[in-house]
């Protein structure tokens, strides 16, 4: 399936979300996030190298897992971190 490009200006976007009632708000927004989360989610795989900082140290492991909200990464030494994918910079 080919990816469908959209014609639309910004403008009219928020001229649109101007027209929104606050539960209208709140559930674009809980979409957008979720969206966001996605697109994160896919620059990374299981086996990739990765790092983050902590308490002002980089801590770095492999990702053994993509969760839903996050992903589990195992430091050298074995420590076990669940990270927000946010964080995560490929090492």
């Amino acid at each position: 399936m080919k990816k469908q490009k959209f014609n639309f200006s910004f403008k009219r976007v928020e001229q649109a979300i101007d027209l929104l009632s606050e539960e209208q708000l709140r559930l674009l927004e809980r979409k957008i996030v979720f969206k966001l989360h996605l697109k994160i989610m896919q620059n990374f795989k299981v086996m990739d190298k990765v790092s983050f900082e902590y308490q002002g140290r980089k801590v770095s492991g492999v990702i053994i897992r993509l969760n839903q909200k996050t992903v589990t990464l195992v430091e050298e030494d074995g420590h076990k971190w669940n990270v927000s994918p946010k964080y995560l910079s490929k090492s």
